[in-house]
């Protein structure tokens, strides 16, 4: 959010990408803020090609989701 303020863009210029569940309470005070919120849902034959991939660049993300998605 510095570097957006830092730009001078207007929330109407960008939009922030969030996983579908994950933090939904940043979610919501995001677009109470007015910013806009791109939420992204891995779904289709291709989402646990997609969820393995990301897994092995990060690792670690499989603990963030587990203790993140309500």
């Amino acid at each position: 959010m510095a570097y957006l303020r830092e730009l001078k863009l207007a929330p109407d210029h960008y939009e922030l990408p969030m996983h579908y569940g994950i933090r939904g309470q940043w979610q919501q005070r995001l677009v109470d803020q007015g910013q806009r919120l791109m939420i992204y849902v891995p779904c289709g034959e291709a989402w646990y090609p997609y969820f393995m991939r990301r897994r092995a660049e990060r690792p670690r993300n499989v603990i963030f989701l587990a203790t993140n998605v309500h």
